[in-house]
C-alpha cells in the first residue's frame, strides 16, 4: 500500500510539473519574440536642441534620427547628470 501511495504522488507530481511547464513555457515562442527593440543614442556635448526631433526649426539635418523617432518612442523629460546643477562651464571629460 505504502508503495502504491508512492507512486501515485511521484505520478501527481510529474503532472503538475509537465502541466506548468506547458501553460508557463509557449512552444513556438523564441528568444527573438520576446526581446525588445530598443536604441540608445548616447552623444557627447549635444543639446537635444541641435536635433530636429525636439525642435523643428534646427539647421541640422538628422532624417535617419527623426525616422526613428517617429516610428518609435522618444524621451523628453531628462534630467542633469550627477549633481542638482548640469555643469554649464565645466569640461564634460
Amino acid at each position: 500500500m505504502y508503495l502504491l501511495k508512492r507512486i501515485q504522488n511521484s505520478l501527481f507530481v510529474v503532472l503538475i510539473w509537465y502541466a506548468a511547464c506547458h501553460i508557463l513555457l509557449p512552444a513556438n515562442a523564441t528568444a527573438e519574440d520576446k526581446r525588445p527593440n530598443i536604441l540608445f543614442i548616447i552623444a557627447d556635448d549635444q543639446s537635444p536642441f541641435d536635433l530636429q526631433v525636439y525642435n523643428p526649426s534646427s539647421t541640422l539635418e538628422t532624417p535617419v534620427i527623426s525616422q526613428l523617432a517617429s516610428d518609435g518612442m522618444t524621451l523628453d523629460s531628462a534630467y542633469h547628470m550627477g549633481a542638482w546643477t548640469g555643469g554649464v562651464c565645466t569640461p564634460s571629460r
